[in-house]
């Protein structure tokens, strides 16, 4: 028998610190951390593009465990529920530009040549897979890099949510999480 348990979830939102998936619960800190959305114009190789921060929410959400239907199976996750990462506490998820001493992967994914091989990415995406030699790439999405909030490029808020969920995931397993 198979069956599909969704144990993990990310959410991505535009304010700081509030949980959508956990019915709009906004935390206040104490302290003033994680700007959210600032969706505005600015001047990126003489062109005029809109850019976006958000927040995401790793979930660890064992929803059939936590109804019971299915006890008898060995398979089925019963770890405790948990909301790390947030990149709300991350002090590299809030800056918009990765700093100088990032690593070398980071540094050569913003070369010209990396950015336009994005396009390949993109379109072998778009055809059937995409490149899995290209791990700087998230499709048509954007980049991976920098693994923050910032989209640089917003083109439409389900594009910029879903590469900041890439990112999130892109960051945790670099970090062996």
């Amino acid at each position: 028998m198979g069956f599909w348990e969704p144990v993990r979830l990310v959410d991505v939102t535009n304010k700081a610190w509030c949980f959508p998936n956990l019915g709009g619960i906004r935390l206040n800190p104490g302290f003033a951390i994680g700007n959210g959305h600032v969706q505005g114009r600015s001047q990126i190789g003489g062109k005029a593009q809109n850019s976006s921060q958000w927040q995401s929410h790793y979930y660890v959400y064992p929803l059939l465990y936590w109804m019971e239907i299915l006890t008898d199976f060995l398979c089925a996750s019963s770890r405790p529920p948990s909301t790390l990462p947030m990149t709300g506490i991350d002090p590299l998820g809030r800056i918009q530009r990765p700093p100088r001493s990032s690593t070398p992967r980071s540094r050569c994914s913003r070369t010209r040549i990396a950015t336009a091989a994005r396009a390949a990415d993109c379109v072998a995406a778009t055809a059937k897979l995409p490149i899995d030699q290209m791990f700087w790439c998230a499709g048509c999405n954007g980049g991976m890099y920098p693994l923050n909030g910032h989209v640089a490029a917003h083109v439409t808020p389900i594009q910029a949510s879903r590469l900041v969920a890439e990112r999130m995931l892109y960051k945790m397993h670099r970090e062996a999480r």
